[in-house]
């Protein structure tokens, strides 16, 4: 017995709706997740040079955009509110979701947002409201260490190599153990005991 899945075309505009948001969602490419934090540049994290003891450009750290905060879910009939319409926000305040209303889009065949998903579907979308807001904060966070780190670069003393430390194409293979006194080998030659 075979059973068939619908297609997106056999659903009816609601659930169409539905999955277009749910899949909204889900999306957690690292250059979407761009699209919700403020302050991201092509060359990231910048390239900072110190000058005059003064490095540039300034350290300015990524935000979030006030989309990363709130998701509009269009329509939603709320059976609690005797099955009324509202517009619907999923919020991100004081580290809680909230649901938002407000008046409802008008009805329009032509604009898929105004045609109503039922709350319990509207319901299914806080947890998955919850974690993309995560990934985006994290995303956030992940790209502010890397400037600061970057910022202090820098100020870091250069790391200096002596003469010594590494073996020579020539030492190498010659030994039975990596080199570490390569100037020893310049005095006595290469042995076993290195």
């Amino acid at each position: 017995m075979e059973i068939e899945a619908p297609t997106f075309i056999s659903l009816n505009k609601a659930q169409k709706r539905a999955l277009i948001l749910r899949d909204q969602l889900r999306f957690h490419d690292p250059h979407h997740l761009d699209l919700f934090i403020e302050g991201i540049s092509n060359d990231e994290p910048p390239t900072y040079t110190k000058v005059n003891s003064i490095i540039k450009p300034e350290l300015v750290l990524a935000t979030l955009k006030e989309e990363a905060r709130r998701f509009d879910l269009g329509n939603v009939q709320l059976p609690e509110e005797h099955n009324s319409i509202y517009r619907v926000y999923l919020v991100v305040e004081d580290g809680q979701i909230q649901m938002q209303t407000e008046d409802p889009l008008p009805q329009d065949e032509n604009v898929l947002d105004s045609q109503p998903i039922h709350g319990f579907i509207a319901r299914t979308m806080v947890p998955m409201f919850k974690e993309k807001f995560q990934v985006i904060f994290a995303r956030m966070n992940k790209i502010n260490e890397a400037r600061r780190a970057a910022y202090n670069m820098p100020n870091q003393a250069p790391v200096l190599f002596h003469e010594g430390e590494v073996c020579s194409l020539a030492c190498y293979g010659l030994c039975q153990v990596p080199c570490r006194h390569l100037f020893e080998h310049k005095l006595r030659g290469p042995s076993t005991s290195c």
